[in-house]
């Protein structure tokens, strides 16, 4: 048989794929709040930083925000992080 043509269960392969399954989403962005999403194989803690748009990661942070992902299933992690109340400046074309 080709080699091509070995398949595997993803339940033997899912310790070999990335920690991040999927994303990090960004839903709902305003000027005020934004809501991002990120889906993990595993658990993890998970922190934010937001800045300003133009502004060196150096200046001050807009916010941070440390959250540890739920879990939803035996390989499935999800982290939902909601900021709002943001003071960001928006720059016009």
């Amino acid at each position: 048989m080709p080699s091509y043509l070995n398949w595997d269960t993803l339940a033997n392969r899912i310790n070999a794929t990335p920690l991040v399954i999927c994303g990090p989403i960004l839903r709902n962005t305003t000027k005020s709040e934004v809501t991002i999403w990120i889906a993990l194989r595993a658990p993890a803690t998970i922190k934010l930083e937001l800045y300003d748009e133009g502004v060196s990661t150096t200046s001050p942070q807009l916010t941070t925000a440390v959250v540890t992902a739920d879990r939803f299933g035996e390989k499935l992690y999800v982290c939902v992080i909601n900021v709002s109340s943001l003071s960001l400046s928006v720059n016009s074309a």
